[in-house]
């Protein structure tokens, strides 16, 4: 999700039963807004890791905040108002010490997208996780659709020429000469 939607996530929304949370704020340039960037709710599900990470950051912040904030400045206990403090103080650092090249929180999103592309999730579930259009969404990852797949795709469509009446006619050796 983008930084600002993590940054306004509160616990209310997010459901463990069905694996899934509801995007309906933003936190931009200090100001918190109750619609998000495309103005639209959406609920986004939660593979796996998602849920992992969620369950782990309960004991830090789910009954420490008034509001139900799932991520809190550590220091403080307070909400997150900007994204330069978790920028600075813990991606930055934790990249450095992992030996990882400065990208942004932002990178993340790109990579998410990629991951799902080249696993086969359909572009349209795809979207709308991301809170893309299709049209924009295809804009922008297609590339990363076939996900180093040709040979396969193409091994397919080489299996459905061949076994079946689209497959053209082959010229007998006496018309050959």
């Amino acid at each position: 999700m983008r930084f600002s939607l993590s940054l306004a996530l509160r616990w209310r929304p997010v459901d463990g039963r069905l694996h899934h949370f509801i995007l309906s704020e933003i936190i931009v340039l200090r100001e918190h807004e109750v619609r998000t960037k495309t103005s639209t709710a959406r609920a986004v599900s939660l593979n796996s890791r998602s849920r992992s990470a969620l369950q782990a950051m309960k004991a830090h912040t789910l009954m420490k905040s008034l509001d139900g904030f799932v991520f809190l400045d550590p220091r403080t206990g307070a909400r997150f108002t900007d994204d330069e403090p978790p920028r600075e103080m813990y991606w930055r650092p934790t990249l450095r010490r992992l030996g990882i090249r400065y990208r942004s929180p932002y990178e993340t999103r790109h990579t998410y997208a990629t991951i799902m592309l080249m696993s086969g999730v359909t572009p349209a579930f795809a979207a709308k996780q991301m809170g893309h259009t299709i049209q924009m969404f295809l804009t922008t990852y297609a590339k990363w659709i076939d996900g180093g797949q040709n040979a396969v795709e193409m091994g397919k469509l080489e299996g459905a020429i061949t076994n079946s009446s689209l497959a053209l006619p082959q010229k007998s050796a006496k018309r050959a000469k």
